[in-house]
């Protein structure tokens, strides 16, 4: 016989249900006041029966009850329009319609799931039936051990909501180790635990079966051992960095050529030579092919990785034809209204814009800010949106305002998010990489600063001021 708490204000739901739960079995107490959250007495409860009318946040509320420990079974009740709302609140749901056999069976499925409700150390206690006795250091170790022998059905349902989640170790792993709570597989897994893996590839990896796996960071989650975030937790780690640069491409490139042109997937005038559209294919590789994203975790992600790579295969193939570019140039004309190009327009003087961005490296050299961003403003205009131009004009921006008294701070800041819209999504611009990594440098980040640095001379390792960036930031070579 379970003890349920009716948190309900409304009597007139309250009283019906509290004799159809008795007539079931079940020992109940109702308590309108607990429709705020938890109350006296309330741990003594197997189950919470809250009503999603009385919840000014289902929620939070839930969340409340989930907070004591031991930890009760939440079942909301309700009419069928607030069935999204308890799903959010990751709990059951039970119409207030329903006839008792329903609202029974809603109860067992509650309490037969309560220790999967979430991840917490009180609920794996409960899973795992540990008393809680001894320092949280302790309970945190016999979690660990004793996660062997979890209910692997309970691990899936309370780990169901986090697949594509990148896991994290925190620095908790070292005590468990110092501890011996865990074992050589078990390290080994920890040790994948960067936060450029997501659960669903750790639990297949080589040193445990997918089961022990998974209730091994299931029991690390629990206890705070391990994060489970929907993006990498920082770029702190050249890994990590690598999945979330990733990621960022596939979803800007996705939602900026989704009605554009295959000038624009190649970053390409109409005039281009065939030359021009293999070298900008060879650079696009570099950042979309499947040799280039296969070996990183992209989660949900994964699936912009062909279709991106795709679209550039197709706009190489008909731009490097000279009878299908023909062809689809005339569609191109007909259809030019409904497409969105920075690429595919006219207005480009590239001669001019190299004219004008020759002498804005000039006058950076010679310390005439104002002077280069004058002259990378002209090239800017001689070739709209390109980001060579366009990042290096953002970059003369900030020593000219810098020299003018503005806070470095700020404007590096500000500025630096502009030049990531001209980088991220696109093929690798060297000269503009070297612009947004200076502008990286400013901002007091030397990771980014040097990732991008480093991606500049990948593609031209004699590029001299990524030469210098590189050596100034201590990269090695």
């Amino acid at each position: 016989m379970s003890k349920v708490l009716l948190a309900i204000r409304d009597v007139g739901l309250a009283m019906p249900l509290q004799d159809a739960l008795e007539s079931g079995g079940h020992q109940v107490v109702w308590k309108a006041e607990a429709v705020d959250g938890p109350i006296e007495g309330a741990t003594s409860a197997d189950v919470i029966v809250v009503s999603s009318s009385d919840a000014h946040d289902l929620s939070s509320l839930v969340a409340q009850y989930r907070q004591l420990d031991p930890v009760p079974a939440v079942v909301a009740i309700g009419s069928g329009d607030d069935a999204a709302t308890a799903r959010e609140a990751r709990t059951s749901f039970v119409d207030a319609a329903a006839d008792p056999a329903e609202l029974s069976a809603a109860i067992a499925h509650a309490l037969k799931h309560r220790f999967a409700a979430g991840l917490s150390l009180a609920l794996a206690r409960g899973a795992l039936s540990i008393e809680p006795l001894g320092s949280r250091s302790d309970q945190i170790v016999q979690v660990v051990r004793e996660s062997r022998t979890a209910d692997i059905s309970l691990v899936q349902e309370a780990l169901r909501w986090y697949p594509q989640h990148y896991v994290c170790a925190t620095d908790l792993v070292p005590s468990l180790r110092e501890a011996r709570a865990l074992q050589v597989p078990e390290i080994e897994i920890c040790k994948l635990c960067d936060g450029s893996m997501t659960l669903q590839t750790l639990v297949r990896t080589k040193h445990l079966p997918p089961g022990p796996s998974a209730a091994l960071i299931w029991a690390l989650a629990s206890v705070g051992a391990v994060t489970l975030t929907p993006e990498p937790p920082d770029p702190n780690s050249r890994r990590r960095r690598a999945v979330i640069m990733a990621r960022r491409h596939l979803q800007a490139r996705r939602d900026r050529l989704s009605a554009s042109t295959y000038y624009d997937v190649l970053e390409l005038p109409p005039s281009c030579e065939i030359d021009a559209i293999e070298g900008a294919f060879q650079l696009l590789a570099t950042r979309y092919s499947p040799e280039a994203l296969g070996n990183l975790d992209l989660a949900k992600l994964r699936e912009l990785a062909e279709p991106v790579w795709n679209q550039i295969l197709k706009a190489r193939q008909a731009l490097s034809d000279w009878a299908t570019r023909g062809r689809y140039n005339d569609w191109l004309q007909e259809h030019f209204d409904s497409l969105t190009s920075e690429w595919a327009t006219g207005d480009k003087n590239q001669e001019r814009a190299e004219d004008f961005y020759a002498r804005g490296q000039k006058a950076l050299v010679e310390g005439d800010s104002h002077g280069a961003v004058s002259n990378f403003a002209g090239a800017a205009r001689a070739y709209p949106g390109h980001p060579d131009y366009e990042c290096s004009l953002l970059w003369a921006r900030f020593r000219s305002d810098i020299e003018r008294g503005h806070d470095r701070a700020t404007r590096a800041r500000e500025l630096r998010a502009e030049a990531e819209t001209f980088n991220v999504g696109r093929r690798p611009w060297p000269r503009a990489l070297v612009a947004l990594a200076l502008l990286c440098a400013a901002d007091g980040d030397s990771g980014a600063a040097r990732w991008h640095a480093h991606e500049a001379l990948t593609i031209n390792p004699r590029l001299p001021a990524a030469r210098r960036l590189w050596k100034r930031l201590g990269g090695d070579g």
